[in-house]
C-alpha cells in the first residue's frame, strides 16, 4: 500500500526541459521527471521520467500531460505488482 506520493521541484540541465521534479514513493527517491519544452513539438508541456529507480523504469517509456497522470501510474504499478 502506497502511504505518500510527493514531487519536489527542482531544475536540471536537461536540453530543452528545465523544470523538473524529484518524485519520492513512501520517502524514498523513485523517478526523476522534466517538463519537456517547446522544442519537442506535440509533446512540448508534457512530463517525461528521465530516470526511474526500483522497478519503476517503465515509466520512462512514454510522457504524460500532468503530474496527476505519473501519480495514477505509479498508483497503478504499486497496486498492479
Amino acid at each position: 500500500m502506497v502511504e505518500k506520493i510527493q514531487f519536489e521541484p527542482v531544475a536540471t540541465w536537461v536540453h530543452g526541459a528545465e523544470e523538473a521534479r524529484l518524485v519520492f514513493v513512501d520517502g524514498k527517491l523513485s523517478a526523476v521527471v522534466v517538463r519537456l519544452g517547446d522544442g519537442y513539438g506535440d509533446l512540448a508541456q508534457s512530463w517525461h521520467a528521465e530516470a526511474a529507480f526500483n522497478g519503476f523504469e517503465r515509466m520512462c517509456e512514454t510522457t504524460y500531460p500532468d503530474l496527476d497522470a505519473i501519480e495514477k501510474w505509479l498508483e497503478w504499478h504499486l497496486t498492479s505488482s
